[in-house]
Formats: C-alpha cells, structure tokens, sequence
C-alpha cells in the first residue's frame, strides 16, 4: 500500500472509529493524518516527546484497525456505494434514483 493510501485508510478509520479512541490519541491522530503535522511539530504543541508521539499513533491506529477488521464498518459501506452505484446505472425509475442518492448521502 502507498503511503498516500495508508493517510487516506488512517483518516477513514479516524473519522468511523475516532471516538472510541482518547481524545488525546484522537487529537495526535488528527493532527498527523489530517493536519500532516510533523512528529516534532505535534510534539511541540503538545509539550510531549517525538517518542511518545510515535508511539500514540502505533497504537491508536493499530486499535482502529482492530475495530475495521472486527466490525467491517469501512469495507461493508464501501460494497453498499458500488451496489448502489450499479442499481443506478440498471434503473430508470426517478424514485429509485432519488432513493438511492438518499441512502448515499447518509454514508
């Protein structure tokens, strides 16, 4: 995987799991994946060692990928998307349609 795939994993499991984790871990999380704040960066403002920013974002992300691989909330919504996506393609019914483009903004 690229790193570019592994920041946009990161910040689909933050944004699905985010608030199982602290909030401290939640906002190092954030500040990294989102913020693309450096190690040294995020340890300044958070009067915290580079070491102890490393390590939080081992393990928050290692706890919210055990959360993916326990509840699949990030791959079953994705299958629901290209499900939807090919009924739209088969139907021509505007109800269908509109329903459809309901259930996808709720994702």
């Amino acid at each position: 995987m690229s790193e570019l795939e592994n920041i946009i994993l990161a910040n689909k499991l933050l944004e699905v799991y985010g608030d199982l984790l602290t909030s401290n871990q939640k906002a190092i999380m954030s500040d990294y994946y989102a913020y693309n704040l450096s190690f040294a960066e995020i340890a300044k403002n958070r009067k915290i060692s580079r070491a102890a920013v490393s390590d939080s974002l081992k393990k928050s992300l290692l706890k919210l990928e055990n959360f993916e691989n326990k509840l699949q909330i990030i791959k079953n919504n994705g299958q629901i998307l290209k499900d939807l996506e090919q009924l739209e393609m088969l139907s021509k019914d505007v109800q269908i349609l509109e329903l459809i483009n309901k259930i996808k903004g709720m994702m």
